[in-house]
């Protein structure tokens, strides 16, 4: 059906929206000049040290893992943002379920009974 095609693309590009966000934010945090990033990528090339003897490979590697982890976590935090927003969306239909039968009641209490014979 075309509603749900428009809602799942819908969400997808949000999905997307804010992974990018969150990408941005995650690598904007990360320089090589902080003594903790650094600690990381050489954590990381550290488990190439048997395969790939050269440091500067070694290097790139660690920060393509580093690269690939904030890339995860900003997936991760994307979808808790979904999450997120489709809560909202059923709170406020559940806001306007309530809304719409209390107003329905009310106008049947002061509609009067039809006369029986």
């Amino acid at each position: 059906s075309i509603g749900g095609l428009l809602g799942s693309s819908l969400l997808g590009s949000f999905v997307v929206l804010r992974q990018n966000v969150h990408l941005n934010e995650l690598i904007g945090h990360l320089a090589l000049s902080d003594p903790v990033a650094a600690q990381r990528v050489n954590a990381l090339s550290g488990a190439y040290a048997q395969v790939i003897t050269d440091p500067a490979l070694r290097q790139a590697e660690g920060l393509r893992l580093l690269s690939t982890q904030a890339t995860r976590e900003a997936s991760v935090l994307a979808y808790n943002d979904l999450f997120l927003l489709v809560a909202c969306v059923a709170m406020l239909a559940l806001v306007a379920l309530i809304i719409h039968v209390a107003v329905r009641a009310a106008r049947q209490r002061m509609t009067p009974e039809p006369a029986t014979a």
